[in-house]
């Protein structure tokens, strides 16, 4: 083999190896790159399950920690006495093993020295207790004088406090009586008795220190008088209960055959044979005001606000007791029997404190004093009447009025502040009554609050007032339309007129050029451009509502709701837009706009599956009517040109294209009756915005949708007759024709159009679309047929 040969045999093999060991290390490293990814993934894993677990060993620690601090909280100063009696126990015990010691110590010299140290310690601590309880109680008695008069009485001769004093003096001459022991036998009994008093001494000194601390304590009196007062309603519950058999009367309603109970007439008997049974509470709740006043002056307001909250418990503890015994009142008879003592006390006892705070223009207290009320109307609400047909929640009532009568004192004293919070909390009380199934009660506080929120009209810096009204009224219009309640007519009626009245009144006002004020101060309830309005809300009910099934009774009782809510939604939306169209507002656009999308809700619902004929074909009825307030526009050329400013023409098609869509005849029909009365309406003006071709572009769209030839037709017939009807000026229709005629040339689909009414007539075969418009074009204005057409956009 040549020289030649062997070296090209030799290079040949060196790049086959070398390749091969390229390609084994290439496998190599993606073997290497495959263990670390999957060595990487095991470690994420186990990382993941070690979290996890480490979760789940933190949550029950935490759980233990707050298990023991509990138990501690509640059994810790049990477990405490109990651990030293036990120590004193055992040291007595043990003591025995010192004895020989002490003994052998203690001998007949130094004796006389041990009970000389004992009489000298005992009178020691005599003096010593003498001193530190006088001490204590000067300071005690001195800090009782910034409490009332019968809660002081009461706290100064604390038990526990003197029970303490006490028990220290006794242990003192117990020390100096240790002294007397006959000989050296008894030295440690007498040793450990000497010990264990002294310290007991100092235990006692440190816990009435921390008693006394805790009877100056505001926090800790509110505690008292609660505790107290609550103590003694649950007794006098239980001896009516207890008694009850002796009285031998059987609640009306208990016997067989009736569904539920009714009066606790043993119970009534009781309370009436023993009319002091609310005395202890009464004093308490007289003493929690008079707290609440004295410590709102000096501005300790968490001190106030404790005793309010103790108000709010004494009665919800004395709703209980007195349990099935409230009578409601008889619309037809006087029945004197239905009011509330106590209620009417506590009720007068805030009443005083608001006027106070009001007087003194301390807001913090004013809120303080609403925000009680507010509670109680909710602790009211819980009182069982036992009454099948009780159609009122009277004493819930009763607080909700002595609430808007506390805001209404804050009104003239230029705190709107306050009285912004008094309406909040008048929504609420209100809210609370839809919540139990009382629509008819939530009259008096709408009045009130519609009252309270046209303080907008007279001081521009009350407009926030209007504002929160407004957010009031429609989340309550929202509520309403979600409660369980049978029959909301009464209810949604007069939440309309209340709307309708706070409207009118702040459109009075002049309405501002570029932000318009009117607009702003109403948005909660007919704005559609924020969010948290009432249409904002209707639309996710809505959407909820179109996804039910069709046994969903909650969304039958929605839909039944809003069917009742928007029957007579026309008058008020009427009223408002010739309102605003007179004084040339801007709320104009919000109205417009806010009759058409309550429109298509109507529409949408009455097309649930849950909605049955009847409710679907009154919805429909109700749909037509609210749209059909736009025909109440008047015809000058200044209220057509103003309107026109909003695109009512573009609105009307929308909303009737969502009629055709849903399949709503009734609607649609009324739709398109009303773009062809605006066609020749503002048409027949100069508006600068070329109505007249704008409607008939939408009626062709409208017209072609359906598919229908009788339509068709009827558009043909109905421009013809309209144009014979109406003096439309030939400038007007050539102008309208040509636009048409353009129109028509210019049939194509454009990417990025944004007029509605063009997105629709692209959808539509072109052929009968250019038809259309060119004969409507020759109907409007025969000679422009001859022009030579250009496309034109308008």
């Amino acid at each position: 083999m040549s020289r030649k040969r062997l070296t090209l045999r030799w290079y040949l093999s060196t790049i086959w190896k070398r390749d091969l060991f390229f390609q084994t290390s290439k496998i190599t490293i993606r073997g290497l790159r495959v263990a670390r990814r999957a060595a990487a993934l095991r470690l994420k894993r186990g990382v993941k399950v070690a979290r996890k677990y480490l979760a789940l060993a933190d949550r029950r620690l935490i759980m233990i920690h707050y298990g023991v601090r509990y138990r501690l909280a509640r059994w810790g100063s049990a477990a405490i006495v109990a651990a030293l009696i036990a120590s004193i126990l055992a040291s007595f015990f043990f003591s025995q093993a010192l004895q020989p010691a002490l003994e052998s110590y203690f001998n007949s010299e130094r004796f006389p020295l041990l009970r000389n140290l004992l009489a000298t310690t005992g009178g020691a601590l005599i003096g010593a207790t003498a001193i530190g309880f006088s001490v204590v109680m000067i300071a005690v008695q001195l800090n009782f004088a910034r409490m009332p008069h019968g809660f002081f009485r009461k706290l100064s001769a604390d038990f526990r406090l003197l029970g303490a004093f006490a028990a220290t003096f006794v242990l003192a001459i117990g020390v100096s009586g240790l002294s007397l022991i006959p000989d050296a036998s008894w030295s440690a009994i007498a040793v450990a008795g000497a010990i264990w008093s002294t310290l007991l001494i100092l235990v006692l000194f440190l816990y009435g220190y921390r008693r006394a601390l805790d009877l100056i304590n505001p926090i800790v009196q509110l505690r008292f008088i609660a505790i107290g007062a609550q103590n003694d309603l649950r007794s006098w519950a239980r001896r009516s209960e207890r008694l009850a058999p002796l009285l031998n009367l059987r609640a009306r309603g208990d016997e067989p055959g009736e569904d539920r109970p009714k009066y606790d007439l043993s119970r009534v008997a009781f309370f009436k044979a023993n009319p002091l049974w609310t005395s202890e509470a009464r004093r308490a709740v007289a003493h929690a005001t008079s707290f609440a006043r004295r410590y709102a002056e000096q501005g300790d307001y968490e001190v106030s606000s404790r005793a309010l909250e103790v108000v709010v418990l004494i009665n919800a503890c004395y709703v209980d007791a007195k349990g099935r015994t409230f009578l409601a009142s008889n619309p037809i008879f006087d029945a004197s029997y239905a009011s509330d003592g106590f209620i009417n006390e506590t009720l007068e006892h805030l009443r005083r404190l608001a006027h106070v705070s009001t007087t003194r223009g301390d807001e913090d207290a004013i809120r303080q004093v609403f925000t009680t009320i507010a509670t109680l109307v909710q602790t009211y609400m819980t009182i069982d009447y036992s009454e099948r047909f009780t159609t009122t929640k009277e004493h819930s009532l009763l607080a909700a009025g002595y609430l808007t009568g506390a805001v209404e004192g804050a009104l003239p004293r230029n705190l709107p502040d306050v009285v912004m919070e008094g309406i909040r909390l008048t929504g609420a009380s209100a809210r609370r009554f839809l919540a139990v199934g009382r629509p008819n009660d939530i009259t008096s506080l709408v009045d009130k609050i519609s009252a309270f929120s046209i303080a907008g009209v007279v001081e521009s810096d009350y407009r926030p007032l209007t504002l929160t009204g407004m957010e009031q009224l429609a989340q309550l219009t929202f509520d309403l339309v979600r409660t369980q309640a049978h029959d909301i007519r009464f209810a949604a009626k007069h939440l309309r007129e209340s709307v309708e009245f706070v409207a009118q009144t702040f459109l009075s006002i002049p309405d501002t050029p570029l932000t318009s004020v009117h607009s702003t101060f109403l948005a909660p309830y007919y704005s559609l451009t924020k969010t948290q309005t009432l249409a904002d809300r209707l639309t996710g009910l809505s959407n909820a509502v179109i996804t039910a099934k069709k046994d969903d009774e909650i969304a039958k009782d929605v839909i039944r709701n809003i069917q009742l809510w928007s029957a007579e939604l026309y008058r008020t939306e009427k009223t408002l837009l010739l309102l605003s169209i007179e004084k040339k507002s801007h709320f104009t656009f919000d109205v417009l706009h806010w009759i058409a999308h309550i429109t298509k809700l109507l529409i949408a619902i009455a097309r649930t599956p849950a909605c049955n004929d009847n409710t679907r074909a009154d919805l429909d009825k109700n749909a037509s009517w609210l749209i059909s307030v736009v025909s109440w526009i008047p015809e000058e050329i200044e209220a057509t040109r103003f309107v026109e400013n909003f695109s009512i023409t573009e609105l009307l098609f929308e909303v009737a294209l969502d009629a055709a869509e849903r399949e709503s005849g009734v609607v649609l029909k009324s739709t398109r009756d009303l773009l062809m009365q605006w066609a020749f309406k503002a048409g027949r003006h100069e508006t600068g915005w070329g109505t007249l071709g704008k409607a008939m572009l939408a009626l062709v769209t409208l017209v072609l949708c359906k598919e229908d030839l009788q339509l068709v037709t009827w558009l043909k017939v109905e421009v013809a007759s309209k144009l014979n009807q109406a003096a439309v000026k030939a400038e007007i229709r050539d102008t309208a024709a040509r636009e048409l005629r353009g129109e028509a040339a210019s049939l194509r689909p454009r990417e990025f159009e944004m007029d509605s009414v063009r997105i629709a007539l692209n959808k539509i075969d072109r052929s009968k679309a250019r038809n259309l418009l060119t004969e409507i074009a020759d109907i409007l204005s025969p000679g422009t047929s001859a022009e030579p057409v250009s496309p034109e956009f308008f």
